[in-house]
């Protein structure tokens, strides 16, 4: 991301809104808090009991009585069963792997089980009729819509008076409302949340909420209050902060000048590269004679040079980097965040 929309980002953040215009209006999009959510699955439960009131039936009873009428078969929906449940284990198995290497080769996995799962649910879906599910899906959908759009920034008057406002829009219209309302979702997707939170500008900012990174501090109002973008980003790049404060060994420069590599430094690679060192310390050389071989390996079987490089490693070996530990002692003490931070901000 550019500097530019690094900021852009933390602004919208910030103002607790999105904007977009269709035909000259202007339309302001709340972001939801939890307090917001928790009533917007209870308008999804409320859907389901008035589809349920009119006669419709769940994805699972259609399936039991097309099984049963033979029209589908319990065979698929074995398979449908084992894929997703093979698509789980491939997660877990991945979430335990240290090589970057081998993640990579466990996502093609998943994308080629995910597609094959893709075309039996694919199928499925071409036979049954409307759902509660389905029903309580498009009640949602105008709820949703009613309640996040508004005529001001700050998201007091309503865009529409009611939703059958909303069931008389033309379809383009609705169709262009829900795509630009798509597109600000994805702009707040957590990976660019957490890269934002990752970047010198916004640690610099963080400093700012004092010593113990307070969120009302830092955005002015109660945590009950806050969008649940608000309070993402803040959990994101206080728990980075710690995780940066807390090191007592180098962290590689390449690491604090990249969003990218710290993310995956905090969130993973503590972990990654504790195991990844006690796997070489404890595995004997099996390249010595037997007279050698209680020297331990410096390397990891199938690792790359990228492995490696996201460990915080080279070849086995600590990057050459910054000593937060030595730097602070240096300063008489804990090193301050400002004095860290500045490593981090490759954007200025």
């Amino acid at each position: 991301m550019e500097f530019y929309d690094i900021q852009r980002l933390y602004v919208k953040i910030c103002n607790g809104y999105d904007t977009f215009n269709i035909k000259k209006k202007t339309y302001f999009v709340k972001h939801h808090s939890y307090l917001d959510r928790c009533t917007l699955r209870d308008k999804y439960d409320l859907g389901l009991s008035v589809a349920r009131s009119n006669g419709l039936k769940s994805e699972q009873e259609y399936l039991d009585f097309f099984i049963e009428r033979g029209w589908w078969s319990k065979s698929k929906e074995d398979d449908i069963r084992q894929n997703s449940a093979f698509i789980e284990n491939l997660k877990k198995s991945r979430e335990k792997l240290i090589l970057e290497s081998q993640k990579q080769s466990i996502d093609k996995t998943i994308l080629e089980e995910q597609s094959k799962l893709n075309l039996i649910l694919s199928e499925r879906k071409s036979i049954i009729p409307i759902t509660i599910e389905e029903y309580a899906d498009k009640f949602y959908s105008r709820y949703y819509l009613h309640h996040s759009l508004f005529k001001d920034e700050k998201c007091i008057d309503f865009f529409y008076d009611s939703q059958e406002d909303l069931m008389e829009l033309d379809d383009d219209i609705y169709n262009e409302i829900w795509s630009n309302i798509s597109n600000s979702i994805t702009l707040f997707k957590a990976d660019n949340l957490k890269y934002l939170a990752a970047t010198g500008f916004f640690q610099n900012l963080l400093i700012l909420s004092g010593k113990n990174m307070s969120a009302v501090d830092f955005y002015g109002k109660p945590i009950c209050s806050l969008s649940i973008n608000q309070s993402d980003l803040f959990s994101y790049a206080s728990n980075y902060r710690r995780a940066i404060n807390a090191a007592t060994e180098t962290i590689p420069d390449y690491i604090l000048n990249s969003p990218e590599y710290l993310i995956d430094w905090c969130e993973n690679t503590n972990e990654s590269r504790d195991r990844a060192k006690k796997l070489m310390d404890n595995t004997p050389n099996r390249n010595k004679t037997s007279g050698e071989r209680s020297g331990r390996i410096s390397s990891i079987v199938g690792a790359t040079a990228s492995d490696y490089k996201k460990l915080g490693m080279e070849n086995g070996k600590k990057a050459a980097g910054t000593d937060l530990l030595a730097s602070a002692q240096q300063l008489g003490g804990q090193m301050q965040i400002a004095q860290v931070v500045k490593k981090t901000d490759d954007l200025k």
